[in-house]
């Protein structure tokens, strides 16, 4: 396993050094030699305007269409006042923002809320549905904020559904991608704080193989205190990078303490591949929830159906599918799941999943459970249902893998697994399994109908449970030909 197991998670201080130029509260320079009049906001002007030195301008919705826009410009909906709704078809290069609440009318009540943001093919920089500086929030319950981009848009920036840049938090917001829509050297933050918590995200991405992303990271929630309740659904796409990181909920490196509990990430299909050769970080990292520094990753999960994870075992190059996870730091990664199904392609060795892990830091990884489905290819990929790098815990206790609908076929290894059941027959043709927990605890092997253990067997033992017989073939310290009752 590569150290750290997943690499380089920050607060991306890209996304603030591109929004910067969008968190004034007064516009003070002129637009253009025929103006005269320093604060454009509220103004109405019959012919076209340029933008001389925009980084210093907001440009309100309704006021669009007077202004020649450029690659600096920034459209906003408004600035203390929720609800806004801006839509854009086929711009260019255009900062995006639904609402702004600025510091000068901060308060913990403060919130950018309730706002919509549709773009419509085109091109675009930095996109998000509601920014809150200071103490604001960027969307609350039941009136988050969404961004919408379809119908081949381009995005050369970062996307956010909802930005909480001080301590305010992010919460409920949405940003759906579709329609052959693709995004280059940016990142897609369903609700982002820097410094509260994110919770009851989404991500959502259904475009096209036909216009790849260059996307680094995708993240439903991803905040300093908390992530609950956040996910990461991915339909189809096309994504290529150094480094491809997806996570339903994350606190992040830099952050303080705290839980992420509930997160996921859904993929159903498209492609995934990775573009750096030769150096051990270069890997397709995905996660239910993960916590750093100190804190629990509870009941997250991953869901993959489909897509296509491209790497190479000779490049050092790994996909890393994770439940649940805390690194850095003390805490538990507790019930989580993986699921895995349909006709994906896992193979290699260069494939390591992890029901729950914690990483330089002691607690327990228990509870966490790994199903297999339908014709999934696992063939040398690396299974565990718990984890522990660094730091002292239990890897062991209550961990399952479920082999399910008769599932017949091999893996590279299968470890810290309490039990492992085979529903309706099936079994493991190749593969080496260590059973129990190296102690004195023994794994139990559940079978619903006749199955075949052919893998090599090491470890404290197993108890078999259930109906059916359990027949192994492969080589292992009970028996060369055992058939259990």
């Amino acid at each position: 396993m590569n150290y750290p197991l997943f690499p380089r998670s920050k607060v991306f201080l890209g996304i603030q050094a591109a929004l910067a130029l969008m968190i004034v509260t007064t516009p003070t320079t002129a637009l253009g030699d025929d103006v005269t009049d320093e604060n454009v906001n509220g103004h109405t002007y019959s012919t076209a305007l340029t933008v001389n030195n925009p980084s210093t301008v907001f440009i309100f919705a309704e006021d669009a269409k007077y202004f020649d826009l450029n690659y600096n410009s920034v459209i906003i909906g408004d600035i203390n006042g929720s609800e806004n709704t801006v839509t854009l078809s086929n711009g260019t290069g255009l900062h995006v923002i639904g609402e702004l609440w600025d510091e000068l009318n901060d308060s913990a009540d403060s919130r950018a809320e309730g706002n919509i943001v549709t773009l419509t093919g085109g091109s675009y920089a930095d996109v998000a549905g509601g920014l809150g500086t200071g103490k604001a929030s960027a969307g609350t319950k039941g009136n988050g904020n969404t961004v919408n981009i379809s119908n081949n848009a381009y995005i050369i920036g970062d996307v956010l559904g909802g930005f909480a840049v001080g301590s305010g938090n992010a919460v409920e917001n949405r940003v759906n991608i579709t329609g052959g829509s693709s995004l280059e050297g940016g990142k897609i933050f369903g609700g982002y704080s820097v410094e509260g918590q994110a919770n009851g995200n989404t991500v959502f991405i259904n475009t096209n193989t036909d216009n790849p992303s260059s996307i680094e990271d995708i993240y439903g929630g991803y905040a300093a205190t908390a992530a609950n309740n956040n996910h990461v659904t991915i339909r189809t796409g096309s994504f290529s990078q150094y480094e491809i990181n997806i996570a339903g909920g994350e606190i992040a490196e830099d952050g303080g303490a705290g839980d992420a509990t509930e997160n996921s990430v859904t993929i159903e299909g498209g492609t995934f591949s990775i573009t750096g050769t030769g150096d051990p970080y270069y890997d397709i990292n995905i996660m239910g929830g993960a916590a750093w520094n100190q804190g629990n990753a509870t009941g997250n999960a991953v869901n993959i159906s489909g897509g296509d994870f491209s790497v190479s075992d000779a490049d050092n190059s790994e996909v890393l599918i994770l439940g649940g996870g805390v690194f850095h730091g003390n805490g538990n990664a507790t019930g989580n799941t993986v699921n895995l199904s349909g006709s994906v392609d896992l193979s290699g060795s260069s494939v390591k999943i992890y029901g729950g892990a914690i990483v330089q830091g002691d607690g327990n990884a228990t509870g966490n459970t790994i199903t297999v489905d339908g014709s999934v290819s696992l063939t040398s990929a690396q299974i565990h249902g718990g984890y522990i790098e660094g730091g002292t815990g239990d890897a062991f206790t209550g961990n399952a893998l479920v082999f399910k609908s008769g599932w017949t076929g091999a893996v590279g290894s299968a470890q810290n697994f309490a039990k492992i059941v085979f529903e309706n027959g099936g079994g493991l043709t190749v593969g080496t399994v260590t059973l129990g927990d190296g102690a004195s605890a023994t794994t139990e092997i559940e079978t619903t109908g006749n199955a075949t253990l052919g893998a090599t067997l090491s470890g404290t033992g197993f108890e078999k449970t259930g109906q059916g017989t359990l027949t192994l073939t492969g080589t292992n310290s009970h028996g060369s030909t055992t058939i259990r009752e």
